[in-house]
Order: structure tokens, then C-alpha cells, then sequence
């Protein structure tokens, strides 16, 4: 599987199936396809094909459930685009241009297929959703301590999220968000290509208010190329700096971090991949010395994440029948590249509604079989185009797609439903 992998790099991987024709079938009951954009409508019992003719097709294809009916997803098989997702099915011919190969598949007969699968249930909107509020109750005692809000642009982005600590009266377990902000508003902008361009965050600390800009610009691919950086505490430069995406065969290799301040790398991260086309290790290491960490994961035959072990610091991936995450079990979870959200032991339990969507996260501090501190989402019943960013830390919560011309395990994350966890 290719790495860094746009949508037409998957289509070369998979025997070049790249479609010219795309063929929706509908199932006579449980609802519609439809495209963000409006364009396309196909709807229940029907069979609707889409021709691929340019270099400019780019729709995301959703599956509306009709009343009493909730989406369940693209169905998989041969020829069959985004089998197993719950995400729309984003779908795309940019970079097309200049490669014979590419334009001869694209000037084809060949005949490719998007099923929506649906079942009885109360859904309402196509998944993901927006999640318009996150409320953490750091204590689990029935009061919130903050709050998240996250608001969207028409085209079903994220415009802006703003964050409110406000804590009750009883000392929390633990903050799962920020132990610092009592207050944080970021705002998101896009290219042309609906990807994020740049996000402003400004955050009001015990230390005064801190704002932190983030610039993104990607390869022709798809692939973050380099991300820029600067801090500033009460108006004052704090630190400023890039990270450069290097690739090579279309997987990324190394991101290099670089100090304007220092004029040098201070850190690296260089990625070495298994045969299943995902991430192995991960070295994270400090330039000027002073620490290296391997990070070791563990990949399900579908491509979720099944554990790691970065330093003494492991984690323990659960999930049902279906697929579905059930629960993390996390040890040591304050040495290595800390990518738990809290310190020593834990188990967070994801909790889901009748449309399989994430509605609640319970932590259990110490895993001793106690409930310490609950987080629930509240959301909005239109569909959402999900925003990608990198930490180095960033827990690997996607699974390969042709839409996703990004990797799991590299440091790139995904705003889960689109909004603020």
C-alpha cells in the first residue's frame, strides 16, 4: 500500500482501478446518495452512473439515511471504492494532468462502484457528523468543567473552535484537554483543495495570553510538505520554526524540526514502514541530544491500530465484532513520546450511539474498574468534510482510504466526526 497516498496513487496500487464510470447502487430501502456539493442525487432503488470524463472531478459522496434508517457504511468488495468506511467518500482527479498512464485510465471504459449499506435505526445524517459540542465533566461528578465548541463553514469545515474551563467545586481526576487554557479560540482557513491552510489559536494561561500560528502547504500528492510555526507569550516572540515532510517513493521518510531562533534541526522523526504499507517504528530524536524514543506499532488486518509501545509507555487497542473500538488500555502512559492523554494507567471506553458514531469517552484512572472522568459529544445533523493536522505525538485514529492521502502512524490525526475531542 502506498504511502503518503493520494487518490491516484491508490488506484496505481490497486490495479490501477481508476474509474471513469462510477456505479451507485442504492438499496430500494433506507435512503440516498448524495454529494456534498449538490451535483449528484441518486436516490433509493435506483442505479446511478457517474462519468468521469476531466481533470477536475472532485465530489465527496455522502449516504443519507431516511427516517428510521441509519448509514452503516460503504460497502467493501472488488472495484468498489471506500469499502468499510463510515467517512464520505471523497473522490478526485487533481494530478491526473501530464501522466500518460493516468490519462489513459481515465479515458477508459472500466466501470468502478460506491454502495451506501444501511440498516433500521434512528439515524438522521450521514457519518461523520459535525460535533457542534464537547463537554468534559474532569471529575464525573454530574457537573461540567469545560466546555468545546466547534462551528462550521458551508462547505461542512471547521470554521472555528472555542474552549471554556470553568471547573466546579470538586478538585479534577485529571483534564484530558489542557491543564493550562481557561479559555482558547482557533481559527481554521483552506486552500483551494479544502485542505487546511493555516490555524490561529489564541489561549488565555495561568501565564498570560499565548497565540500560536500554524501554516500548511502539501505536495501535488496530497502529503503535508512542510508546516510552519510561531509562538508568541503577552506579545513577545517565544519560538518560530518549520518541519519539513521528507518522502521518498511516495512514503514519507523523515520531519525534520527546525529552530529559527537556534538556526537548527532540534528534532527528527524517521519512519520505517512494515509490508502492510504502515508504520513499523517510529525514532523520534532530539538533534542537540539529550533523548531518542522508538515507538513500536501494531496494525489489525484492516488497518486500525492494535498497540504500541513508545519507551516503557504501551497502549492496548480493543475492539468488537464489527470493527469498532471498544476500549484503550494504557500503561505507563508518562514515559516515552507521551502519546496518552493522561499520566501512569488508564482505560478510556468508547461509548456509541445507534448510528456507531463515538458519544462519550469514560476514563478509568488506574484501571481499577472506575468511572473518573467522562467526556460527551453533542452533535449536529448535517455531514462534515474532517480536517487533518500533525504532532509528533499524534495517535494513529484513521485507517487507510483512497481519500486519504495520509498515514496513519506518521504524525498526521484527524478531528474524529469533525470537531474537538
Amino acid at each position: 500500500m502506498p504511502r503518503a497516498r493520494a487518490l491516484i496513487v491508490t488506484l496505481i496500487a490497486s490495479l490501477l482501478l481508476a474509474a471513469c464510470k462510477i456505479e451507485i447502487k442504492v438499496p430500494a430501502n433506507g435512503g440516498t446518495v448524495e454529494t456534498l456539493s449538490g451535483d449528484i442525487q441518486c436516490p433509493a432503488g435506483d442505479t446511478c452512473t457517474v462519468s468521469v470524463v476531466d481533470l477536475f472531478f472532485d465530489q465527496t459522496f455522502i449516504g443519507a439515511p431516511a427516517e428510521g434508517f441509519q448509514f452503516t457504511g460503504w460497502a467493501r468488495g472488488n472495484r468498489r471504492f471506500c469499502g468499510g468506511s463510515l467517512d464520505p467518500c471523497r473522490l478526485f482527479t487533481a494530478g491526473f494532468e501530464g501522466n500518460a498512464q493516468l490519462e489513459s485510465i481515465l479515458n477508459s471504459n472500466e466501470v468502478f462502484f460506491l454502495t451506501p449499506e444501511f440498516a433500521p435505526g434512528n439515524g438522521t445524517a450521514a457519518a461523520p457528523s459535525q460535533v457542534k459540542r464537547v463537554l468534559y465533566d474532569n471529575d464525573s461528578n454530574g457537573t461540567l468543567d469545560a466546555v468545546a465548541t466547534t462551528r462550521f463553514n458551508s462547505q461542512g469545515r471547521i470554521a472555528s473552535t472555542e474552549y471554556r474551563y470553568s471547573g466546579d467545586s470538586t478538585r479534577d481526576r485529571d483534564n484530558v484537554l489542557d491543564d493550562d487554557a481557561g479559555h482558547e479560540i482557533s481559527q481554521f482557513t483552506y486552500n483551494g483543495q479544502g485542505r487546511v491552510a493555516k490555524v490561529s489559536t489564541d489561549r488565555d494561561t495561568d501565564d498570560g495570553p499565548e497565540r500560536f500560528v500554524t501554516q500548511f502547504t502539501y505536495t501535488s500528492e496530497g502529503g503535508i510538505k512542510q508546516v510552519t510555526f510561531s509562538q508568541q507569550f503577552s506579545g513577545q516572540s517565544a519560538q518560530s520554526g518549520h518541519m519539513d515532510f521528507i518522502y521518498n517513493g511516495g512514503e514519507l521518510r523523515r520531519v525534520d524540526t527546525f529552530s529559527a531562533e537556534l538556526g537548527a534541526i532540534i528534532q527528527s522523526q524517521r519512519f520505517v514502514y512494515g509490508s502492510n504499507g504502515l508504520p513499523a517504528t517510529v525514532t523520534t530524536a532530539s538533534e542537540l541530544g539529550g533523548f531518542s524514543v522508538t515507538t513500536k506499532f501494531t496494525w489489525r488486518p484492516d488497518g486500525q491500530l492494535a498497540g504500541l509501545t513508545s519507551g516503557s509507555e504501551t497502549m492496548r487497542a480493543e475492539y468488537d465484532n464489527a470493527g469498532r473500538l471498544v476500549r484503550q488500555v494504557w500503561s505507563d502512559a508518562s514515559d516515552g513520546l507521551h502519546y496518552g492523554e493522561l499520566s501512569d494507567a488508564y482505560t478510556v471506553r468508547f461509548e456509541r450511539n445507534a448510528q456507531n458514531r463515538v458519544v462519550r469517552r469514560v476514563y478509568d484512572i488506574g484501571s481499577d474498574g472506575s468511572e473518573d472522568i467522562r467526556v460527551t459529544m453533542e452533535f449536529n445533523n448535517q455531514a462534515c468534510h474532517p480536517s487533518y493536522f500533525f504532532a509528533p505525538n499524534a495517535l494513529p485514529q484513521f485507517t487507510p482510504s483512497a481519500a486519504i492521502p495520509l498515514v496513519p502512524g506518521t504524525g498526521v490525526f484527524r478531528l474524529p466526526d469533525c470537531g474537538v475531542y
